[in-house]
């Protein structure tokens, strides 16, 4: 009878410390290499997306309740959190997304780690990055991003260059007629 109450402490205090790892009341933490961006319309940036932890070690689920018991998992072979790795350990690295508030004025992707925003049209909007971990509470950062007009200055510059491309070729066919001409 003893060893019965003994065997059922033990059981009821794996069950609840395993419990207690499950809990994911720690956000994970987001950081943006930028906070504000301005840029002018039809131009884009990158800024890099840093989360604390960048990684975490999780199990590898067997599939199989029957083997395990109950969950959380109690064959012997649990991970930090108490959840099955009776097929090891891997890494996990945090799913990172990103949204616009308003995607007429900013467009974003995010790949590798590294947020792109291109700047569409005048306005300002804001950006929300998400992240997500196991066993982490989503972490959120969000930028402001101001997007100018592509402004006069610029579309002179832009003229200026293409009227000198168009000059150079209408010199360089004029050198070739004269050329065989001679």
């Amino acid at each position: 009878m003893i060893r019965r109450v003994f065997l059922t402490i033990c059981v009821l205090l794996a069950l609840s410390s395993a419990a207690v790892a499950f809990d994911s009341g720690t956000a994970l933490t987001v950081s943006a290499s930028q906070e504000t961006v301005t840029l002018r319309a039809g131009f884009s940036r990158k800024i890099n997306i840093t989360t604390l932890p960048s990684c975490v070690e999780v199990g590898i689920d067997c599939g199989m309740p029957e083997m395990c018991g109950i969950d959380p998992c109690t064959c012997g072979s649990a991970d930090s959190w108490g959840v099955c790795s009776c097929n090891g350990l891997k890494d996990a690295m945090p799913d990172i997304c990103a949204r616009s508030e308003d995607e007429n004025i900013a467009g974003v992707s995010v790949e590798n780690g590294t947020l792109k925003i291109r700047a569409l049209t005048a306005g300002r909007t804001t950006v929300t990055v998400t992240a997500a971990l196991p066993h982490y509470g989503d972490g959120f950062a969000t930028i402001s991003v101001t997007v100018l007009p592509l402004g006069v200055g610029l579309y002179l510059v832009c003229a200026l260059a293409a009227a000198i491309v168009c000059a150079a070729a209408l010199l360089a066919v004029r050198a070739i007629r004269r050329k065989r001409g001679n």
